[in-house]
């Protein structure tokens, strides 16, 4: 029987993440939805909080492809936030591909926040992972990789 795929979402909160008991039916973390293609292809929509869960199960999760491809619908702190917890990027065996576009935002710049040791205190020879921030043009028909 071929694998039909599947949708799984690891964090549904907007702005702040929250372990509040009034929230905890669907969950306390930000933006993070996976989806698992019938090729088994890893897709994973935003870097909220719920992140960090996912990163966790993919380590111990044989199962998942050592590609993980994440695309960002924008780049606000809790869509983002979750990169410092991403399990995988410490891990030489994978290889993260990190797609965005913002008129007037590179994904650049967002490369160099999230790896900057200004603002976490892990440098970005510290991971393992080959990391890979990649624009999409305005046409989306492109991809830049940087």
């Amino acid at each position: 029987m071929k694998n039909t795929g599947y949708i799984k979402f690891w964090g549904v909160r907007g702005s702040n993440p929250t372990p509040d008991s009034d929230k905890m039916k669907y969950g306390g973390d930000t933006s993070c939805v996976e989806i698992r293609t019938s090729d088994n292809e890893l897709i994973i929509l935003d870097m909220g909080t719920g992140l960090r869960n996912l990163g966790k199960q993919i380590l111990k999760d044989n199962s998942y492809e050592k590609e993980i491809n994440i695309l960002l619908s924008h780049y606000h702190w809790d869509h983002i936030m979750g990169f410092f917890y991403f399990a995988p990027l410490f891990n030489e065996e994978y290889t993260i591909n990190i797609y965005g576009y913002n008129n007037s935002t590179p994904i650049s710049e967002v490369s160099d926040i999230l790896t900057n040791k200004n603002f976490w205190p892990v440098d970005r020879n510290m991971y393992k992972a080959k990391i890979n921030f990649i624009e999409f043009s305005k046409s989306s028909n492109e991809l830049q990789e940087i």
